[in-house]
């Protein structure tokens, strides 16, 4: 949640972002794609997913 308080300080991120919200999203993505990973999924679904978090993230 840091990063991306700092970066909303910087600029980078408009002043509205939820910084809590998306440290949280990210947190249960990579949960999610450790259970994936440990559980069979190959690396194009891992890919996938990894690349459907980002436009999430799009403010």
């Amino acid at each position: 949640m840091k990063k991306f308080e700092g970066a909303v300080s910087e600029g980078e991120l408009a002043g509205t972002f939820g910084c809590k919200a998306a440290a949280v999203f990210l947190a249960t993505l990579q949960n999610g794609m450790s259970l994936l990973a440990r559980h069979g999924g190959g690396d194009d679904v891992l890919l996938a997913v990894a690349r459907s978090g980002g436009p999430a993230l799009e403010a």
